[in-house]
């Protein structure tokens, strides 16, 4: 954490975070990890193994 504290003193890298979080609360991300396939949000997959096969479907679609 203090290493994260150090970073974040720094003003560039502190708009950067403040910029990340402004583009997440947009479309409605309260945490991470979020994953949006397509622009849509999709619940996080309960594996990698899903996940893929998620991502295998739309990409043969």
């Amino acid at each position: 954490m203090a290493t994260f504290g150090t970073a974040l003193s720094d003003r560039e890298t502190a708009r950067r975070v403040e910029d990340d979080q402004r583009d997440g609360l947009g479309p409605g991300v309260q945490g991470t990890p979020t994953f949006f396939v397509e622009g849509t949000r999709i619940s996080t997959p309960g594996s990698y193994e899903a996940f893929k096969a998620l991502i295998d479907d739309r990409l043969s679609g």
